[in-house]
């Protein structure tokens, strides 16, 4: 008996079915699915789509009608929109580590000053990501990457053309005997990031041209600070 045929039967006919009844193929299914469901979840939290309130009342529903996989993701309706926010942060900080950040001081309009303030904000430093990506590539390590490896990662510089060949930053390094698959060059872009229906930043991304798919968070800035006078916020940025 498949495991939907016995969930609909136990609701339908109110009586309980022993584990016996179903496989174990239909419990990996059912574990896998879970998983799937979970997956999907954070990618829509992680990229805004969902706020903290919709991920954990979707959690909620889903492990109330028998769902698997988003158990301590869940929160009743009275309390996800109130307490979503940290209770995710507090699960979600098990399963993924604390980024690496350090403490920059800025200068910066806000709404509550009339001029350039020095202003503290966490920064993930991009020359620690850009070396974890080229270790987890095998490309720096105490050992010569293989030459197969180190082509298809350069594979994109032809698209790049001068504007990678005859930088300023790219001509010194190579004189300067640094692997070309060392001299990694970067885009910078900004977009909105919805982190809750009230608390809602400024994210600023990097991206690898040569591995343009990962896209990585640098720096976010909140969007209740930032300048009033009109600018839309161009005097903050």
């Amino acid at each position: 008996m498949s495991l939907k045929r016995a969930r609909a039967q136990l609701s339908g006919s109110g009586y309980g079915l022993e584990d016996f009844w179903v496989d174990e193929d239909d419990k990996a299914a059912s574990a896998a699915a879970g998983a799937k469901f979970r997956s999907f979840l954070l990618e829509r939290y992680t990229e805004g789509t969902f706020t903290a309130t919709d991920t954990c009342l979707l959690a909620y529903y889903h492990t109330e009608s028998g769902g698997e996989g988003a158990e301590d993701l869940a929160l009743a309706p009275d309390q996800a929109s109130t307490h979503g926010s940290e209770h995710l942060k507090y699960h979600l900080r098990k399963e993924f580590p604390e980024p690496r950040v350090q403490w920059v001081t800025v200068p910066m309009n806000t709404k509550a000053q009339l001029v350039r303030t020095p202003m503290k904000h966490p920064v993930r430093v991009a020359s620690d990501m850009i070396r974890d990506e080229l270790k987890a590539l095998n490309l720096l390590g105490k050992s010569n990457p293989c030459k197969e490896t180190v082509a298809t990662f350069l594979e994109n510089d032809t698209a790049l053309g001068d504007r990678y060949e005859k930088h300023p930053v790219t001509v010194q390094a190579l004189n300067e005997g640094i692997p070309r698959e060392r001299i990694v060059p970067l885009s910078v872009y900004f977009d909105g990031v919805q982190y809750t229906k009230n608390k809602n930043f400024l994210g600023f991304y990097i991206t690898n041209l040569r591995t343009p798919k990962q896209q990585r968070l640098v720096w976010l800035l909140r969007l209740s600070d930032l300048c009033q006078c009109g600018c839309r916020g161009w005097c903050s940025v």
